[in-house]
């Protein structure tokens, strides 16, 4: 790799995500290992990641947070405008970050 030349470590966004249930999908047990293990590559490709890379990355997440929650609030009022739906979510979202405060 060169110098200016950023190594890539995707993480799939939403959008790419598929799901699925396992048999196992309902084994507590089991779903809390598969977490933790999750959990762990995670921050390993994070550590990996330049500041730039991260950056990027919760940029990304936060993008997406954006669309779920706009998603959701569309679906459960179908009738409201874009900018009310709009208001709506960043209502929303504060309150989470106070929350989360």
């Amino acid at each position: 790799m060169s110098g200016g030349e950023l190594q890539r470590f995707e993480l799939p966004s939403l959008s790419d995500r598929s799901y699925s249930c396992s048999d196992d999908s309902a084994n507590p047990s089991t779903q809390m290992g598969k977490t933790n293990q999750n959990r762990r590559l995670y921050i390993e490709i994070l550590r990996r990641m330049t500041p730039e890379q991260r950056l990027r990355k919760a940029l990304e997440l936060t993008r997406d947070v954006r669309e779920i929650a706009r998603a959701g609030i569309r679906s459960r009022n179908p009738d409201l405008t874009s900018a009310e739906v709009d208001r709506l979510a960043v209502e929303q979202l504060l309150r989470w970050h106070s929350k989360a405060s």
